[in-house]
């Protein structure tokens, strides 16, 4: 897996968190979004934002290209398990001391105007039953801005 800062440098996931672990104030904020890019396929981007809480914070990524999408839930479903997948490896590098370090943003909206609400239930219990802690829109910023910028290419 390639994992780039924003400046497209290219890094690996435990160099780019290393300097991060053990401080205090450290939050890593986990999200995947997918834009299309046929009807059938999608470009996936998931991001680690670093916040080093009152001070700012650093962004790293990784795409992954051209994945089978055929729904909606099949689009959500690989969004948060692609940023679950990130979790679990940030939590078994570090240990479990960083389990309340990691918020996964899902990308769905509990109001029911939208239809990923539809998924809210089954996306957060994934979430949950790996143990970590969710955020859904209209906070889930990693996913719904940060990830979305740069699927965009917009970075």
């Amino acid at each position: 897996m390639n994992w780039y800062t924003i400046g497209k440098k290219e890094t690996n996931l435990k160099e780019a968190l290393l300097p991060y672990i053990g401080k205090e104030n450290i939050l890593f904020h986990i999200g995947t979004d997918a834009q299309a890019c046929s009807h059938t396929r999608a470009d996936f981007v998931t991001v680690v934002c670093i916040h080093n809480v009152g001070k700012g914070g650093s962004i790293i990524y990784w795409k992954d290209k051209k994945v089978p999408t055929h729904s909606l839930w099949m689009k959500l479903y690989g969004e948060t398990d692609r940023s679950l997948q990130v979790a679990v490896q940030i939590h078994d590098l570090f240990g479990e001391a960083m389990r309340d370090k990691i918020l996964v943003h899902v990308d769905a909206n509990p109001n029911p105007l939208y239809q990923s609400s539809n998924y809210v239930k089954q996306l957060a219990g994934m979430v949950m039953g790996y143990g970590f802690k969710h955020v859904l829109k209209p906070d889930a910023w990693a996913a719904s801005h940060a990830a979305d910028h740069i699927v965009k290419n917009k970075n």
